[in-house]
């Protein structure tokens, strides 16, 4: 990848971030709104990625209030293993172990199947392999998550 393919990604990713966090906040700010988007839901659908997928499931566990592991009512993150041929599975197994924010959803499953395991209406769907930025992927969440602690914190 030449730096300007990589500098079109990167602002590209940067626009996505703004864009979600300036959608998120107004739907937040419409009280009529807000017993709809009181909550979100993060699906992490990963393919081969046992070098960092726990260094992005780390990051969401130190971004959360309260109790470190302390499940958020506010807040679902999902896991789900999806054909990986590395050790993204025994990591994510012992992932969800060890973090209670955690769920779990089997491996194999379709999407819709998924989505149906989602609490919240709001859903953050990530789908992580060799070819994602673990930056990009860590960055996403922590902003869609700091627009949401925000607005928590105001209402």
């Amino acid at each position: 990848m030449t730096w300007l393919g990589a500098l079109s990604l990167a602002l590209a990713l940067y626009g996505v971030i703004v864009l979600l966090e300036w959608v998120y906040a107004r739907l937040l700010a419409r009280p009529e709104w807000a017993a709809q988007a009181a909550g979100l839901s993060i699906v992490l659908r990963a393919t081969d990625a046992e070098a960092w997928v726990e260094d992005v499931v780390r990051r969401i566990g130190r971004l959360l209030p309260g109790a470190p592991g302390e499940p958020p009512e506010f807040l679902q993150v999902l896991v789900s293993e999806a054909d990986s041929t590395d050790q993204t599975l025994p990591i994510l197994e012992r992932l969800c172990r060890d973090y209670r924010f955690l769920g779990w959803v089997e491996p194999g499953l379709e999407p819709a199947d998924v989505l149906a395991q989602c609490r919240h209406r709001a859903v953050l769907w990530l789908e992580v392999s060799p070819r994602t930025s673990p930056t990009g992927v860590a960055a996403m969440v922590e902003a869609v998550l700091g627009a949401l602690l925000r607005s928590r914190v105001q209402a």
